[in-house]
């Protein structure tokens, strides 16, 4: 019985009137429209021809399956006897299955198989949709249809960017409190790791790793920020994105950006740097290009001019992740740095060491298109900075430890790759420099991280929001996920402090009022700002938690002070104390906490608590009237 009926309706044929050729058309081509709409939500605010090159393919493949597929029924209903619906659906899953067998056949392609797969099946029941009811109703739905594809489409361009809040957390500095509030602003695009971050305006503008342009401006409610899409397109070609001989798991993406401000007259403009794949060489190259900013261009999104694109062009095998590629002004110029693209002298040339190559260079771009070496020697060199007394700072990767901080000087060879502190991976020396203890006739860092921490870009802190950080640097890291507080006097490296942020920073800026903005690889705005230094007892007790608490796996090095008053003094089991607080006897009572705070030496002659105490007798009242419920239960 249930055989038969599956039959009965496997064998039920549907079009048996003539489709007229001008409506369905129509229809099928709206139908396509209404499908291309959805296809880019992932980047909500930003229409189809918004997208990166890159993106746009399987764009173009939903697309041409949709009216190939139409078509093809329309054929099949030419006649008077219709179409065998089981045939109409089995069309419709091979037209779809060969559009997503030639996807697949581009494993570097990024995107959505569940909006791919979702975006196949309404196509085909849209398709279906004329045939299967009477001619009256599919003609009223037709103006019905294009008035979802205008609605849908004005939804998605005027819908702003996710904007995720989390509440603020707290790091503990050695001389601030300061607040970290991490923001989804611009949607993450998977497996893309890049991207950029610049001042502009009040605000500032967001280069995602493949080519998405955003206009980043505070709302005016504490550290929350919009995002805008600005009228760009990708700098990345994406025809050659995809060629065959392209070497698999090559990522292009934009290493840095950079603002060129006009008269004020509407004529700033944006500098890029990123990768370029040469397709007629079969080889790769890193490349400057520049757009005008003026949103207001008409006839789409503004060409991008190239300024510079290295010499030679990289033949296979390279190494994609060295690249370098930060921009800063030198005056009128440009600096660009560039790395080795894993040209280091072991399998290949050593490119940093050949003044006839760019690469493992700083070059200095003269905005004609001409480029001179300004320093040699460097691996790859993520992070530039030109600071307040005009000195030139690149922080680099090294190999296996060894990154680096260095203080450039027009002609210097910073010895990579017969210098550095590092080693090759998983041996213990480096074989163009097997001993390590300096880097001979070649210029010494300013300070060397070992081990790496994946050094990326720096900023030189203002004083407006961090007075006592004023003229450092903060440095940020890949790997380690922290930021490092360098404090430089005089062009040295005097200490350096880190800060565990969570996140893998790429870029960071400072804002006009001193605030920190980083930019993270899963594209994310985590905003650094100082916890206003107030008379509560949880905030005096934060400049203590540094000493008296676990940081990670780190064992804290003093006693935890949880539930203190009223505890018998140096009584925690699990910490070894000075005999000469062990030396004396009784409990922690507010008394004796205030006196231990006044004066530790005094209280216990010998203790080896290294803090001098709290000055302020009322900071003291107020930290013991906190410690008095620090750590017990809430009601």
């Amino acid at each position: 019985m249930a055989s038969g009926i599956l039959f009965r309706v496997l064998g039920l044929r549907i079009g048996k009137r003539p489709l007229l050729f001008l409506p369905y058309a129509l229809w099928s081509l709206t139908v396509a429209s209404l499908l291309l709409t959805f296809l880019p939500l992932v980047h909500p605010g930003v229409a189809v021809w918004q997208l990166p090159a890159e993106e746009l393919i399987p764009v173009y493949v939903v697309g041409a399956t949709s009216i190939s597929y139409a078509l093809l029924l329309w054929l099949a209903c030419s006649g008077d006897r219709g179409v065998n619906i089981y045939a109409a659906l089995a069309s419709g899953i091979l037209c779809y299955g060969l559009g997503s067998g030639m996807l697949l056949l581009m494993p570097e392609l990024v995107f959505s198989r569940v909006i791919f797969v979702g975006s196949a099946g309404l196509a085909i029941l849209f398709a279906l949709y004329p045939l299967i009811f009477p001619r009256l109703v599919f003609m009223l739905s037709l103006p019905l249809l294009l008035l979802l594809v205008v609605a849908v489409n004005g939804w998605v361009l005027q819908r702003p960017v996710i904007e995720t809040v989390v509440e603020p957390e707290r790091i503990i500095s050695a001389r601030y409190v300061i607040d970290k509030e991490t923001q989804q602003v611009v949607p993450e695009q998977p497996g893309a790791e890049g991207g950029a971050l610049t001042p502009y305006g009040e605000g500032f503008i967001a280069a995602t790793a493949n080519g998405l342009f955003y206009r980043l401006d505070w709302t005016g409610q504490g550290n929350q920020l919009h995002a805008e899409v600005l009228n760009l397109s990708s700098p990345l070609e994406g025809r050659d994105l995809f060629y065959e001989k392209k070497p698999g798991g090559l990522q292009f993406r934009i290493t840095d950006i950079l603002l060129e401000y006009g008269d004020g007259d509407g004529s700033d403009a944006l500098l890029v740097s990123h990768q370029v794949w040469d397709r007629e060489g079969d080889c790769f190259r890193m490349a400057v290009s520049r757009a005008p900013l003026d949103s207001e261009v008409a006839g789409g999104p503004p060409d991008w001019e190239r300024l510079y694109t290295t010499q030679p062009c990289i033949e296979q095998p390279f190494d994609t992740v060295e690249t370098g590629g930060r921009l800063a002004w030198m005056d009128d110029r440009v600096l660009f740095t560039v790395g080795d693209h894993g040209k280091d002298g072991r399998r290949a040339p050593a490119f940093p060491q050949d003044p006839s190559t760019d690469y493992g260079k700083v070059l200095l771009l003269d905005m004609q298109g001409g480029a001179e070496i300004f320093s040699l020697g460097h691996r790859n060199p993520q992070g530039l900075l030109v600071d307040s007394a005009d000195r030139i700072w690149v922080t680099e990767h090294g190999p296996a430890g060894g990154d680096e901080l260095n203080l450039l000087r027009e002609g210097r060879n910073y010895g990579w790759p017969l210098a550095t502190y590092g080693a090759d991976y998983n041996k213990r020396t480096w074989p163009l420099n097997p001993d390590g203890l300096d880097h001979g006739g070649f210029t010494e860092p300013a300070h060397a991280f070992v081990p790496s921490v994946a050094i990326s870009n720096l900023i030189q802190v203002g004083a407006k929001q961090f007075p006592r950080w004023n003229g450092d640097f903060l440095i940020g890291s890949l790997r380690k996920e922290s930021l490092y507080r360098a404090h430089v006097r005089e062009g040295r490296v005097i200490f350096v402090e880190p800060l565990t942020i969570g996140k893998r920073i790429r870029d960071l800026v400072e804002a006009k009022d001193g605030r920190v903005l980083l930019w993270s690889d899963d594209e994310t705005v985590t905003v650094l700002s100082r916890r206003p230094e107030s008379e509560s007892g949880e905030d005096i007790f934060d400049q203590c938690r540094v000493c008296h608490e676990r940081m990670g796996r780190d064992r804290a090095p003093a006693p935890n002070l949880s539930g203190i008053v009223g505890r018998k003094i140096a009584a925690q089991r699990s910490f070894n104390y000075s005999p000469a607080l062990k030396a004396v006897k009784g409990r922690w009572t507010e008394a004796r906490l205030l006196e231990f705070l006044q004066d530790p030496q005094q209280f216990a002659p010998g203790t080896s608590m290294g803090a001098n105490g709290v000055a302020d007798a009322a900071e003291r009242a107020t930290l013991v009237k906190f410690l008095k419920t620090y750590g017990k239960k809430k009601p």
